[in-house]
């Protein structure tokens, strides 16, 4: 991956890095859960390549919503 290209990657490739959010609110993100579902994902959940891994660094609620379904 290089540079601002969107490609498809697996949910289990990538992971959380330490967020600066204290709480995450479930029930906001069961509602994020229920938009991915009916409309789809709009924006893009931003990745960098660690290793063989990909670390979210922009889009972690979107992410967390993505896993529930």
């Amino acid at each position: 991956m290089s540079g601002n290209t969107i490609e498809k990657i697996l949910l289990k490739k990538m992971h959380r890095k330490k967020n600066i959010r204290t709480q995450i609110d479930d029930l906001a993100i069961e509602g994020l859960a229920q938009s991915l579902q009916s409309v789809g994902q709009l924006v893009p959940i931003r990745v960098r390549s660690v290793d063989d891994l990909f670390e979210i660094t922009d889009g972690g609620r979107r992410y967390l919503a993505a896993l529930k379904l």
